[in-house]
């Protein structure tokens, strides 16, 4: 019986062990609070101005952004 209960415990601690520091850290999007950096193989579409225009245009296609390059809102860009 000693046994049994032993074994029981030994499973629950496994099972709520396993959920603990296995998912990783959790990011909150926080859109005016400080610039962010690109992480590793990211692809967005983009948002791009044409030649001459002051109108923004999305890209058809995902562009690659290199790692390290920096996301900031738009209040830190001057048009």
């Amino acid at each position: 019986m000693l046994l049994l209960i032993l074994m029981l415990f030994a499973a629950l601690a496994t099972a709520s062990l396993s959920g603990c520091g296995t998912a990783g850290n959790r990011t909150v999007f926080v859109p005016e609070a400080s610039p962010m950096r690109i992480g590793p193989k990211a692809r967005f579409k983009v948002w791009i101005r044409t030649q001459g225009s002051t109108d923004w245009e999305l890209s058809s296609n995902e562009v690659a952004i290199p790692e390290g390059w920096y996301i900031v809102p738009p209040s830190y860009v001057r048009e």
